[in-house]
């Protein structure tokens, strides 16, 4: 290690190799797994050195089998992606909560919502700004990131604006509706120098600078009276069509015939692009799916070392979204709020424009009222016997924990009769750096929790069916929040 060089050279089909068995141990609580496959020295005993794709020397541990315990062997460089994981922290499993060993940060929240009285609302909104801003700029983000992770930076940085957001409700998502908010202002009005940054759909990214943070912040001080009156007069529906080959992998994975037809509800649909998944094209690690003829094919990078299913989809006979106000594609104006609602990114608004045709060429049924009230009618409007997909991408991390219960009640009821597959894309729960929690209750590996809370933000992709008696939950992948990679954890 001193020397910078490894013991002995492998290639990299044995590396892979290795590593993948190493991340079947971990996964799987394998603690005497771990210690065999750790053959490598650290000061003199066996660990681990971590390193990025350059070869960069990220982190290195070593392990203390006399105590029980691992040990770090101290940081070089850059901070480690992944922490260490202590010998007795047994991960894996489903259907449970996730094992000891996090030690939990503070929560900011209650767990009905309401934010805690040691901890002001502005500091809780300012947390979760931040986690938004480094979910956007991790290394090696692309250039096109750096205008959404700026924007939250700026509303985190500004203590007026989290003033004002702070009169909101939480659920109301004061963060990301200021984003929303700021973005519409600036498309309608176009102010110098600001407008110059956000990009237009059909255009290529504007080219960022360090004049932005200025210009942003002064253009919140001189319209924070109209910022706060559109964050008052709306809601934040992001309808970030990137997500669809996630969820399409996820019922790709859920065991789901490709021949027999199913129905689609999706919770939380704004305006309804996520219904549309079967109209969709999709590459995956240069793999492709759906029709050769769709007007949009959503890419998606494979990380980690497990390949995830085929994106093949079943045929969908019946769809039918649900949201509290939801938006008519063909309406102009609602047009204009789903782009500033998307983040400020050039094939991110291109998307969201290709899925919009989509939606306006196929027009689903909508249905407007609370998502938990109106499920249990939308399931029975199905034929009776088929086999539903209820699809729910970032509705449940903001629904309270006695919701979130009765939306899995409702499914638990319906899917006596009938199969029904809940597939959640959602951060963890409570939203911000506290969370440590599934929204589908399903047992979460220790060091996956630690990783969101020191490093931001990301989804994970779980499926829980109901059919009969049983119930099953599994944790498929963990995922980026805009579509643009997904991680698969899931063994099967």
């Amino acid at each position: 290690m001193d020397a910078g060089r490894p013991r002995f050279e492998a290639d990299r089909r044995e590396r892979e190799e290795l590593a993948g068995r190493f991340f079947d141990a971990f996964r799987e609580g394998d603690v005497d797994g771990l210690r065999e496959l750790l053959a490598a020295e650290v000061n003199g005993q066996p660990g681990a050195i971590f390193r990025d794709r350059d070869g960069k020397v990220l982190n290195t541990w070593r392990s203390t089998y006399s105590t029980g315990g691992r040990q770090p062997a101290g940081n070089v460089g850059a901070t480690a992606v992944r922490q260490p994981l202590d010998a007795d922290e047994k991960v894996g499993g489903r259907g449970h909560r996730r094992a000891g060993g996090v030690q939990d940060p503070p929560t900011f929240c209650d767990t009905n919502g309401t934010y805690r009285g040691d901890v002001s609302a502005v500091e809780e909104i300012r947390a979760q700004a931040l986690e938004v801003a480094g979910g956007w700029s991790p290394a090696g983000a692309p250039e096109s990131w750096r205008l959404t992770a700026g924007l939250f930076q700026a509303i985190a940085a500004h203590d007026e604006l989290l003033g004002r957001l702070a009169a909101l409700p939480p659920d109301r998502l004061p963060a990301l509706l200021a984003s929303a908010a700021i973005s519409y202002l600036v498309r309608r009005d176009q102010p110098v120098p600001l407008a110059a940054y956000f990009p237009e759909p059909g255009a290529p990214q504007p080219r960022f600078d360090d004049g932005f943070p200025g210009a942003a912040r002064a253009f919140v001080s001189a319209r924070l009276d109209d910022i706060a009156a559109e964050c008052a007069g709306r809601r934040y529906q992001m309808s970030e069509v990137a997500r669809c080959t996630q969820i399409a992998l996820g019922i790709a994975a859920a065991g789901v015939s490709p021949t027999g037809p199913v129905a689609l509800a999706d919770l939380g649909t704004g305006a309804g692009l996520g219904l549309n998944l079967d109209r969709y094209r999709y590459l995956v690690d240069g793999r492709a799916s759906g029709p050769r003829d769709a007007a949009m094919t959503l890419r998606c990078e494979v990380r980690g070392f497990r390949p995830p299913p085929h994106a093949v989809l079943p045929p969908i006979a019946e769809r039918v979204g649900i949201d509290c106000s939801p938006l008519d594609p063909r309406d102009p104006a609602a047009r204009s709020w789903l782009e500033a609602c998307a983040p400020p990114e050039a094939s991110g608004l291109d998307r969201l424009a290709a899925a919009i045709e989509v939606a306006r060429r196929y027009p689903a049924r909508l249905v407007a009222g609370d998502v938990v009230a109106a499920l249990p009618a939308v399931l029975d409007s199905f034929p009776p016997g088929r086999r539903v997909i209820v699809t729910d991408a970032y509705l449940a991390v903001f629904l309270p924990p006695p919701a979130r219960a009765e939306l899995a009640a409702i499914m638990a009821h319906a899917g006596r009769t009938r199969p029904i597959t809940w597939l959640s894309l959602d951060p963890l729960v409570p939203l911000g750096p506290s969370g440590r929690d599934s929204v589908q209750g399903i047992e979460l590996p220790s060091a996956l929790v630690r990783d969101y809370q020191r490093h931001g933000v990301f989804a994970v992709l779980g499926e829980r069916t109901f059919d009969g008696d049983t119930d099953r939950a599994r944790l498929l992948a963990r995922a980026h929040p805009s579509g643009e990679w997904i991680e698969w954890l899931d063994p099967c």
